[in-house]
């Protein structure tokens, strides 16, 4: 059928792409079909239990080619998931690099219980500072040592020739790669005001200097450089603020999707009865970060008048 030249009525190129986006997918879990369908698996997260001849059940989160497992820690645990992996590794043709593996204990774990449980999956390196999709895995007491890591990538732009390049060039430069370093973790966890603040005094030091180490006075106040272009400044970020915004947006997404796989687990967990500008901080790193940007929400909300039909008179 040809259409070349002729006007196409809307609601049938409606149709049509409506037949060629919307395939959906069921993931198969412990020979069960999920109810929920995704229209993109590969990139979808999921958290699911498996119970694998009698063994304690054991959360995993996988997605595309990374693998958390938890579990307890003890022999019949580690013998059960040493024989998973090497059924899947008789199934799938694929070998499990041990090299590329860490192990992770709780502090109360004995330190014979650890041996041994190293020992049955033949996995050696015990790290506490692995990431998962570039986040660290476990929280320290101390979040200046935890996020350490940011600090150190943001300050790798000083290898640049500061030198050879005009300001311009430096104010490409922080804006595209700087500033874009910790947007990541800024929209998961709170890093707290100090670290933000020690984040921008090292970008601020990389505008004003001419080389490396090198301390230049700054004419200008990092605080002007952050307003708008129109009011004199550069438009560089406050990551302080930012941080909160990300947060709140992540808030944001929970009252706008109430029915979304994440809310539904938080919900569970922290908020039963749904009311989620009402809940207070708890146990969880993460949880209080959302709270924290549940918080910087209230602030800008306004309540509109619809249909009426929760208002109670």
């Amino acid at each position: 059928m040809g259409l070349s030249g002729e006007v196409v009525d809307r609601r049938w190129v409606t149709i049509v792409m409506r037949c060629v986006t919307t395939v959906a997918y069921r993931i198969k879990v412990n020979g069960e079909l999920s109810d929920q369908r995704v229209s993109r698996p590969c990139r979808m997260l999921q958290k699911i239990r498996v119970i694998y001849q009698g063994w304690h059940q054991a959360s995993i989160i996988f997605c595309s080619d990374d693998l958390l497992l938890l579990l307890k820690a003890d022999e019949r645990s580690a013998g059960c998931l040493q024989n998973v992996l090497s059924l899947h590794e008789i199934c799938s043709g694929q070998t499990i690099n041990k090299e590329k593996s860490s192990i992770m204990f709780n502090s109360n774990s004995r330190e014979s219980r650890r041996a041994s449980f190293k020992a049955t999956l033949d996995i050696g390196v015990e790290a506490w500072n692995e990431k998962y999709f570039g986040l660290v895995v476990y929280m320290g007491r101390s979040k200046a040592k935890t996020y350490n890591y940011l600090k150190e990538r943001v300050w790798k732009i000083q290898g640049w020739k500061e030198k050879l390049l005009s300001r311009a060039w430096k104010d490409i430069l922080i804006k595209a790669v700087s500033q874009a370093i910790p947007t990541f973790a800024m929209s998961c966890f709170d890093l707290t005001k100090t670290l933000c603040d020690k984040i921008s005094m090292l970008i601020c030091h990389f505008f004003w200097a001419q080389q490396d180490r090198e301390n230049k006075m700054h004419w200008i106040s990092w605080e002007h450089l952050c307003s708008q272009k129109d009011k004199g400044g550069l438009g560089y970020r406050d990551l302080h603020l930012f941080n909160l915004g990300m947060l709140a947006r992540q808030a944001w997404q929970l009252l706008s999707n109430p029915e979304s796989l994440c809310a539904w687990v938080l919900r569970a967990k922290y908020f039963h009865e749904g009311k989620l500008l009402e809940v207070g901080p708890g146990i969880s790193y993460s949880w209080r970060s959302i709270v924290r940007g549940v918080q910087a929400l209230k602030s800008g909300l306004i309540w509109r008048v619809g249909y009426g039909t929760k208002i109670d008179i």
